[in-house]
């Protein structure tokens, strides 16, 4: 097998090909910080393999399918990645951004969310209804399932609705479905990975990279349709609420304005300036809820998407 020496610091873990036991290459696991290493990787990736870039990673996928993960940050940074399967099986970088540190600020104001224009539109978008379901059974004991529940339906509902504070009415022709509750897990691993699709939308908590208050992942096809959108928050190294605005908050995230971020990504909205005070800002604070309320970018970036 032809070297690679410029890949030597990846962490390669099987990079000779390997026979399965009906004959076929066995999948393959490749992991790297450095960012133009990540670009070369791209010409010795296939379907199946699993390829992790800082705090998030993703199964390759099939031929003609794409995938995306995002991963936000405690600290106030993001982390994204987004590959996509040709047609004849090559594998392409679409998205690799380094991550982004949110400014430190007083905090977003109605106001300035109200004139603040900008948006990032993803290579997708959902051509019928979101339909998801919420693994109730990984709610953390801070929440009763039913807090849990209804948060996230308020936050999916917020995009979906253009929710906003600045009298924009509601022009976004795109719509969700809540299932109900489920058994299923999202497919994410604590490694803040995307595992292989199985073709059903799923929101729950569980444990992620260090830092990271949630991720997710959102599968797509060749012609830019959305097919699968599943996302995990982190119960294991942060604690949640449902009142973040509340006087009584202390060192909580709020799960709505997490989760409507969250399902900014899902419905094809991608980051936004860094110190923004838009709903598709890099960064999160403890207590600050402000992200569930859409600002003016945020709602014209669904208006041009749906």
């Amino acid at each position: 097998m032809t070297s690679i020496p410029s890949l030597r610091r990846l962490l390669l873990i099987g990079t000779l090909p390997l026979l399965s036991a009906c004959g076929e290459e066995a999948s393959r696991s490749f992991s790297t910080h450095n960012e133009e290493e990540l670009v070369r990787l791209m010409s010795t990736l296939r379907p199946g393999d699993s390829l992790r870039y800082r705090q998030v990673g993703v199964l390759i996928p099939p031929a003609g399918e794409g995938v995306h993960v995002e991963a936000v940050l405690a600290d106030g940074s993001t982390v994204e990645l987004q590959v996509k399967t040709a047609g004849d099986g090559r594998v392409a970088l679409v998205r690799h951004p380094e991550p982004v540190k949110a400014l430190e600020s007083t905090g977003p104001t109605a106001l300035s969310a109200c004139t603040e224009g900008d948006y990032t539109l993803l290579g997708w978008q959902w051509t019928q209804d979101y339909h998801w379901y919420f693994n109730a059974d990984t709610t953390p004991g801070e929440l009763t399932i039913a807090e849990a529940e209804q948060a996230i339906r308020e936050a999916t509902g917020n995009i979906t609705n253009g929710r906003n504070d600045c009298g924009l009415t509601d022009a976004i022709n795109a719509s969700h479905q809540y299932e109900g509750r489920t058994n299923t897990s999202a497919n994410l691993s604590a490694t803040g990975g995307c595992t292989a699709r199985d073709g059903k939308n799923v929101t729950g908590f569980g444990d992620l990279p260090s830092g990271a208050l949630a991720v997710t992942c959102t599968w797509s096809d060749s012609s830019g349709r959305a097919v699968e959108s599943d996302a995990r928050i982190n119960k294991v190294e942060h604690t949640w609420t449902t009142s973040a605005e509340s006087a009584s908050c202390s060192n909580r995230f709020g799960l709505e304005a997490v989760m409507t971020h969250e399902r900014g990504h899902t419905f094809g909205l991608g980051h936004v300036a860094a110190g923004s005070p838009l709903t598709m800002r890099p960064g999160i604070a403890p207590c600050d809820g402000s992200a569930a309320t859409l600002g003016l970018g945020d709602v014209r970036g669904l208006r041009q998407r749906y």
